[in-house]
């Protein structure tokens, strides 16, 4: 199943009191706490990225809310302000939601929960826009996870160009599941959902021997509807997962792997596509076997030759962000330290890795800002909009979360 779990409060602990100075330099933009979070209004933002749309920002948080299961807020873009709960998660609609949203023309919402629902594996959901402002979004249950259909969701869905949903599963499926680590339902799928509401599974990954297991990235369309995406694990052999890709006819094809002992593996959070159909992305682990350098990794993968290359290690940090790129092919991601081309100091960074190739902290967050574990977003006028999984006021929805905060938004000027 997912990484559902805040197991690495110990680690937060640790940085929050950490005095090593930070690695940015002097010219580095300047980091707003926009909000800080209190357990009513969410705790604990995570793995999902944050969505832009008409000068608000929206988000979810993994724990908080009238339940403590969760809850999907917005912020005001303009100025520091509050956050308002859009929707509070009870568990049978759904409980911790563990992704990044998606919107469509008529500004309504879609993503996942990892757990809740009917079967406590999950759903995908529907939350309407209200006709006025400050009105009552609608929420709605797409589809309860089940188990043969799939059991946690482990990203935000995807739009397809004709207005499909598509999204993964890191457990469940109707085939075998043949993997190393254990995947009582299955291996994960990956899903879609027609804008008519009709459900169906894609592909249901098998494991071994080279078809992957555990997807845990967004998936990318590209302009033909083909599906792009990760695996985190792929073999007995302890090989560290695959980049597929499945055509619209349901073509399933086995791009690329990973391998964790040579070069890197596990891929995480957030993946992009350039125009030239090349594929980006981060590896939990790189370097590989004997390299005196070892972190997380950027990767690319090309769309001609499928040739997989290592772009850089991330030296020592950790990091479940994922990147994101601008106009001028620069990637950016968040991490728990400052990066530098040599290791990790601070309490928690934006980093690029320019066009050029050089890895830098972009803005050293700071104790208030603590322990990013989400993407960021870059919004229309280059603004950089992020999460911390800790940091900012006390929690007291979670005694394990009170010393170190519930979590904040932040943003970062250009």
């Amino acid at each position: 199943m997912p990484t559902r779990s805040i197991f690495w409060l110990g680690l937060i602990c640790c940085l929050a009191w950490s005095t090593a100075p930070l690695s940015a330099a002097a010219s580095s933009p300047a980091v707003t706490t926009r909000t800080m979070f209190t357990g009513a209004d969410g705790a604990v933002p995570t793995n999902g990225d944050l969505l832009y749309d008409r000068q608000t920002i929206f988000g979810a948080t993994y724990a908080g809310g009238a339940f403590d299961q969760g809850v999907i807020f917005q912020v005001a873009a303009a100025g520091t302000t509050e956050a308002t709960v859009v929707y509070a998660f009870s568990g049978p609609d759904g409980a911790h939601p563990n992704g990044g949203l998606v919107i469509d023309a008529a500004g309504n919402l879609y993503g996942t929960t990892a757990a809740g629902g009917a079967h406590d594996l999950g759903i995908l959901f529907k939350l309407v826009r209200p006709a006025s402002q400050g009105g009552v979004w609608l929420f709605s249950v797409l589809h309860d996870f089940a188990g043969p259909d799939g059991a946690h969701p482990s990203a935000g869905p995807t739009f397809g160009p004709d207005g499909t949903l598509y999204g993964v599963t890191y457990d469940g499926g109707n085939v075998p599941c043949v993997a190393l680590f254990i995947h009582a339902e299955g291996c994960g799928t990956v899903f879609a959902m027609s804008a008519a509401g009709s459900f169906r599974i894609i592909h249901s990954f098998g494991g071994f021997p080279n078809e992957g297991a555990g997807p845990q990235t967004n998936l990318v369309i590209d302009p033909q509807g083909v599906v792009i995406g990760t695996t985190n694990k792929v073999t007995q052999s302890g090989d560290g997962g695959t980049l597929f890709a499945i055509s619209p006819e349901g073509h399933f094809t086995n791009v690329s792997e990973f391998f964790p002992k040579v070069l890197q593996g596990f891929p995480i959070g957030h993946i992009v596509r350039d125009a030239a159909g090349n594929v980006y992305g981060m590896s939990q682990s790189a370097g590989g076997r004997g390299s005196a350098v070892q972190g997380n990794g950027i990767w690319k993968v090309t769309a001609l030759t499928h040739r997989q290359s290592l772009l850089k290690i991330l030296p020592g940090v950790i990091s479940k962000s994922g990147i994101v790129s601008d106009n001028a092919g620069n990637f950016y991601g968040s991490a728990t330290g400052s990066i530098n081309e040599v290791g990790v100091v601070g309490a928690g960074s934006v980093f690029v890795l320019t066009s050029a190739g050089s890895l830098q902290t972009y803005a050293a967050l700071g104790i208030e800002n603590l322990a990013p574990m989400g993407g960021v977003i870059i919004d229309p006028t280059g603004v950089i909009w992020g999460t911390s999984s800790a940091g900012g006021q006390i929690c007291p929805s979670s005694a394990s979360l009170a010393a170190v905060g519930c979590g904040t938004v932040f943003s970062i000027a250009p």
